[in-house]
């Protein structure tokens, strides 16, 4: 079942400028579309939330900001292009945009027009997604994060292994 994962499921962002969002925590989304995988988004990742065109006024009155946590995750697979082992074609990372604007509640008609948006505009968004990563240096930020208690395991092993301090 399609879920954004506990702790990391709230969007905590902020923004750098016009279109421009950076996360400040982790965000996780279990996609059904991926077989179960976990799209595991670094905190600091840039991202221009949901690319919707500001020359439709009234589209983008209407869907701005109602899938935002999907939006990220579209964005992070746009330019990643890959889930752990799993390469991500471009028909794969808009599929996991509409299930995940559905996890955030958006109705049926909302999530068919979003994906009919990225499948119509986004070819430019994916043929530059990788550039785009290292242009906002979301490449250096990108480091494998292990979750808080297998963190704490292999802390409480490291103090196991010191030596003991000398009298």
């Amino acid at each position: 079942m399609p879920r954004f994962v506990a702790p990391y499921d709230v969007l905590d962002q902020r923004e750098l400028g016009p279109d421009r969002f950076q996360l400040l925590a982790p965000l996780w989304y279990e996609s059904a579309v991926l077989g179960g995988r976990v799209v595991k988004i670094s905190k600091g990742f840039v991202y221009d939330r949901e690319s919707i065109p500001r020359w439709l006024p009234w589209i983008y009155a209407w869907l701005a900001g109602t899938a935002s946590r999907a939006g990220a995750v579209h964005d992070w697979l746009t330019q990643v292009h890959k889930v752990e082992d799993l390469p991500v074609e471009r028909p794969m990372a808009d599929a996991v945009y509409h299930e995940a604007a559905g996890v955030d509640g958006n109705g049926r008609f909302t999530r068919w027009v979003k994906w009919l948006g990225v499948r119509v505009g986004g070819m430019k968004s994916w043929r530059t997604g990788p550039e785009r990563f290292q242009t906002h240096e979301n490449d250096r930020r990108r480091k494998p994060r292990m979750a808080p208690d297998e963190r704490r395991q292999v802390l409480d092993k490291l103090k196991r292994l010191r030596p003991p301090e000398a009298p």
